[in-house]
């Protein structure tokens, strides 16, 4: 018998239950096994009983990608499903960094931790900066070279991405 992929039970075709908080640029072989279809209780079998192809999928955001999936074999017909990319988690963590006691703030970079595809920090937006504060979470006083001796948090800010939901994370100036 040949089925149809396009039948009236929705159920019998849909995407899995997969957190897509990965970015684009993602090659369509790392959506394997995305895609469920169903004839009944039968699970059918990617590329014998059907094709799945994707567009749209490049990058997260407001954009929707769509995953379309095509009978071949015993089974015809075509469907195609929305899904949303969302945002990739980025932590970018300040290292920690030591000065003597008058000196100037300084810092010794970040560390980017999440990035995918091989992609680096040049695919952000925005322009790294920092602040020296007495609190890691950015409140608190500012550190002055008049500031007394301590411990200050160094809080990295200032970039953004529409493929990352960027986290900044403080390191320590001592």
């Amino acid at each position: 018998a040949k089925g149809r992929i396009v039948g009236a039970n929705k159920d019998d075709f849909h995407l899995k239950n997969v957190d897509l908080a990965r970015y684009a640029k993602i090659a369509d072989a790392d959506y394997a096994d995305l895609v469920v279809v169903k004839d009944g209780e039968q699970t059918l079998t990617k590329d014998q009983d059907y094709t799945v192809s994707y567009s749209n999928h490049v990058n997260s955001g407001d954009n929707t990608a769509v995953a379309t999936v095509t009978g071949i074999g015993n089974y015809s017909g075509e469907k195609k499903l929305n899904f949303t990319i969302n945002k990739a988690p980025l932590t970018v963590k300040a290292n920690d960094h030591s000065i003597g006691h008058g000196d100037a703030a300084g810092n010794n970079g970040v560390t980017y931790t999440g990035f995918v595809n091989g992609e680096t920090a040049s695919e952000l937006d925005g322009t790294l900066s920092y602040a020296y504060k007495t609190a890691s979470d950015g409140s608190g006083t500012s550190y002055t070279t008049a500031s007394p001796v301590g411990t200050y948090y160094i809080i990295p800010g200032g970039l953004t991405s529409n493929n990352y939901a960027i986290t900044f994370e403080a390191g320590t100036l001592s």
